[in-house]
């Protein structure tokens, strides 16, 4: 997020301008400007954000602008952690991770179906 000096709005995107310099073709200067006044004199503003619905918050320090959004934002993250552990679990996920230690420990780039290929007919 941004706030611009000038004319003391915020804005999330800056619009660019670009500006031919000299006699060259590609000689060109980028501008980041005020998308309300067209200003250079703004800077980016650190905000504090609600972590589970993105409100700003008012209180720096929360993650949260409330009960229900951290018991939300709560259960969210555990619903990723136990997809990020069953993935682990998989048999897809443990061919992977064959492939990927075979390549660290002979120092190769095998790809997974040149890998299973090769090891298929007995080369690995």
């Amino acid at each position: 997020m941004y706030y611009c000096r000038n004319c003391r709005k915020e804005f999330e995107f800056a619009k660019i301008y670009f500006e031919k310099q000299g006699e060259k073709e590609n000689a060109f200067e980028k501008f980041l400007l005020c998308p309300f006044c067209d200003s250079t004199d703004f800077f980016e503003q650190k905000g504090c954000y609600c972590r589970y619905c993105g409100i700003r918050l008012k209180v720096k320090g929360s993650e949260y602008c409330s009960h229900s959004c951290r018991k939300q934002g709560e259960r969210l993250f555990e619903k990723e952690l136990r997809q990020k552990e069953s993935r682990k679990a998989s048999s897809l996920f443990n061919a992977i991770k064959e492939v990927d230690d075979y390549n660290k420990r002979t120092n190769c780039s095998l790809s997974y179906g040149q890998y299973f290929a090769l090891k298929g007919v007995g080369r690995i």
